[in-house]
């Protein structure tokens, strides 16, 4: 029941992230796409709780708006 993620690049990430919550994913910078993550979430919370959970990263800043993610 997690989401568990070693060693793989944001975009990868948030590819699966996106099936899972049936969203769009939108990366703003090049950069911030290729950061690689060790990172792991429950699959059961909603997806307004991910969202917290990767802002405390504090390399990214995520924003869940009319059913799109943004990441700047």
């Amino acid at each position: 029941g997690l989401f568990y993620f070693d060693g793989v690049t944001l975009k990868e990430m948030m590819a699966e992230i996106g099936r899972w919550y049936n969203t769009d994913i939108y990366i703003e910078n090049d950069n911030v796409a290729k950061l690689q993550l060790h990172f792991y979430a429950d699959r059961k919370q909603d997806i307004h709780h991910f969202i917290k959970i990767l802002n405390r990263t504090e390399r990214i800043h995520a924003v869940y708006n009319n059913g799109k993610i943004m990441i700047k």
